[in-house]
């Protein structure tokens, strides 16, 4: 059930937590984490760093935060990517920066060889990676604030900021699904049910991409149709769900998570121990159970997690200043939309 009163802020923690949760168990397999589960936070394994460190799927989201505090500039956010991975390492949890997608280094590596700045993304069918999807939680709270929804235009943000490294079709809808599903969340009333809020989410997605002017992103809702009926997807066993770094793969993987559990904190150990791209399925998973669970809550996101986070008194700052961004009532500078 939906509790009573939601923070835009919430699903930032979640995806935080969910993150750093992951980091020692990334592409571990199902059946080693089956006989030795992930039950709390840990240190080292996988990338042999400490507890609470987080990976690139919070690097790159505090960058999309400290950027849209400035308003929406492709440009600003961008650059931002290119130092965060070739230079000034400002959003890293110990100052050096780790395990970095493959096409997100692509598309960096374009933008510092004087790519146009929406010319940079990789638009390849075997290119769709989940790099996007793990940082579009910022351009979701930018696009709804001062009680916008979501409709051609501001889902054509969206898909510009997920075009800064993941131009496919099946990578621009999948963010867009995504975008659905939070604003539903942020919206639902106290008490109702999350499986009917996030059809609801479903539902205006697929609506809004099979009526569009685009065919591909239209063709390429066929990559999500196991989500279209959530009451029988929450059914499927979990050998019928992956959690690779597709991007349909980790959407679908957080969606069940969430269906499946009665908890933060069970939904992302859930997350994790399907093995695979632990850090970003947990992170996808985490933001939505923030919003569904909250940081307060008995069964909400645990104020230790969240403490053990590196640098977390800093991260505190980050998202204190672009919560209270969002919820100011300064003129937006615009550019490049």
């Amino acid at each position: 059930m939906m509790r009573e009163h939601v923070n835009q802020m919430d699903g930032l923690w979640g995806l935080m937590v969910g993150d750093a949760l992951g980091v020692p168990a990334e592409f571990k397999d199902r059946e080693m984490l089956r006989r030795m589960p992930v039950m709390m936070m840990n240190g080292f394994g996988t990338h042999w760093q400490e507890v609470g460190t987080w990976s690139d799927d919070t690097s790159m989201t505090l960058a999309t935060m400290d950027s849209l505090c400035h308003g929406l500039d492709y440009e600003n956010m961008m650059k931002r990517f290119k130092d965060w991975l070739f230079y000034n390492k400002e959003y890293t949890p110990h100052g050096e920066v780790f395990d970095v997608g493959g096409v997100c280094r692509r598309a960096i590596k374009n933008y510092k060889m004087g790519f146009d700045v929406l010319e940079c993304g990789i638009d390849e069918e075997g290119s769709n990676g989940n790099g996007s999807l793990m940082r579009i939680l910022p351009a979701v709270l930018f696009v709804l604030k001062d009680g916008k929804v979501l409709d051609e235009n501001t889902l054509e943000v969206i898909h510009n900021v997920s075009k800064l490294t993941h131009a496919h079709p099946i990578s621009l809808t999948g963010c867009g699904i995504y975008a659905f599903l939070v604003e539903e969340l942020l919206k639902a009333e106290p008490g109702a049910d999350v499986c009917e809020i996030l059809q609801k989410g479903i539902d205006r997605a697929f609506f809004m991409y099979e009526n569009g002017e685009d065919a591909y992103l239209a063709a390429s809702l066929r990559q999500y149709r196991r989500m279209e009926n959530l009451s029988e997807f929450r059914q499927l066993e979990e050998k019928e769900i992956r959690s690779t770094g597709f991007v349909v793969h980790t959407l679908e993987a957080a969606v069940w998570c969430l269906l499946t559990t009665n908890s933060f904190k069970e939904c992302v150990l859930k997350a994790v121990n399907l093995g695979g791209d632990t850090d970003t399925v947990a992170a996808v998973s985490g933001s939505l159970a923030g919003y569904v669970y909250g940081r307060n809550e008995e069964n909400g996101i645990p104020q230790e997690w969240m403490k053990q986070l590196s640098r977390f008194e800093w991260l505190e700052g980050k998202v204190k200043k672009f919560y209270k961004t969002m919820n100011s009532c300064m003129r937006w500078r615009i550019s490049r939309m």
